[in-house]
């Protein structure tokens, strides 16, 4: 057990040091909302997801309590992005709209398509399951999870198409807006009082529609980067560490009163300040990574089919060290997710 909790805490030391080194410090800018910084925490959040489940299928014990957690955060980051990719593209494109459903909404669903009929094909041809011939279509389009981590691209997929028809219709981005986090708000209020059974995600989808405002004031908030720099550093740093001791340990390991609003605003506040937190952090330092931007630019097709890695590495290494499954995990994820890429890249041409 102690040997376990060296070696995973060695192993995690190492994939953080990866993802992050080389580094500069640079000076403190209006830079923290470009592309490349996106692109950066993209990459860390990829990872972050691997490293979640992995430590979720290897019982989320010891070093692994602070880990097996760290899976929303990051999908708080991808939905932020999203967010604002999509408003500052409306707000800096013309005609951005313009062909948007093939360009955008297809390339999310064509492969989560694909993703799911390999799903469906290995758990046929490997672990001899048996489906009805109406759940094979079901989990083929998505209307039934095959794989339960592809609620993120449910959501993604709603959020893309509503964002398009609000866009079409409404045009003005402070209309679009208000719809979006309206309906979010709506969403995610109705799944974290438990009135709609979808998991506990509900608190996870409105990092989008903040995504879209920050994108919206994007401007004005460069403007005051400078002078709120250190203040926002610290504040987002504190919140985050107390609220995420909570959300890992007292909440899970040592038993509060399962209150839903209190833990509802605790997440959210937690994975709030996670993101801005992450932002002050790629304001100040120049993360040159190849690593980690190598990783960015597939980390869709990583995230949709990473569950099969970890399930290979759990299989194939079954009995030994956790850190050779997370190490050999995180490799075989990340394959699969190149090779998966390639494969989309071939289909578009």
């Amino acid at each position: 057990m102690i040997i376990n909790q060296i070696l995973d805490s060695i192993v995690f030391l190492f994939i953080g040091v990866t993802l992050i080194l080389p580094l500069n410090i640079q000076k403190i800018d209006n830079s923290c909302l470009e592309l490349k910084n996106m692109n950066v925490l993209k990459g860390i959040a990829c990872v972050l997801v691997i490293i979640s489940h992995i430590s979720l299928q290897l019982g989320g014990k010891g070093i692994l309590i602070l880990t097996s957690s760290v899976g929303y955060l990051a999908v708080g980051i991808f939905f932020f992005s999203s967010g604002y990719g999509l408003m500052y593209s409306f707000i800096n494109k013309e005609n951005y709209l313009k062909g948007f459903i093939k360009k955008r909404i297809l390339k999310i669903l064509v492969p989560f398509w694909i993703a799911n009929i390999v799903f469906l094909l290995v758990n046929i041809v490997v672990n001899e399951e048996h489906y009805a011939y109406l759940d094979i279509v079901k989990y083929i389009f998505g209307i039934k999870l095959i794989c339960g981590h592809d609620w993120f691209i449910v959501f993604l997929i709603c959020f893309y198409i509503l964002f398009w028809l609000a866009g079409i219709t409404l045009k003005r981005t402070n209309y679009i807006i208000i719809l979006v986090a309206v309906f979010t708000l709506f969403i995610s209020v109705l799944i974290g009082f438990k009135i709609i059974e979808y998991g506990d995600f509900g608190k996870n989808i409105l990092a989008f529609p903040i995504g879209m405002i920050v994108a919206r004031y994007n401007v004005e908030i460069r403007k005051r980067m400078i002078c709120v720099f250190p203040k926002i550093s610290l504040l987002s740093t504190v919140l985050f560490v107390l609220t995420y001791s909570y959300y890992t340990i007292i909440k899970w390991h040592i038993g509060m009163e399962n209150n839903l609003m209190v833990n509802y605003v605790i997440d959210f506040v937690c994975q709030m300040s996670f993101i801005v937190m992450m932002l002050m952090f790629v304001q100040k330092f120049n993360v040159k990574s190849r690593v980690t931007l190598f990783i960015s630019g597939i980390s869709y097709e990583v995230y949709l089919v990473h569950q099969l890695g970890l399930d290979w590495a759990k299989y194939a290494f079954q009995g030994g060290y956790e850190a050779i499954v997370i190490i050999s995990g995180m490799i075989m994820a990340i394959a699969l997710g190149y090779i998966f890429s390639l494969m989309m890249r071939k289909l578009w041409r």
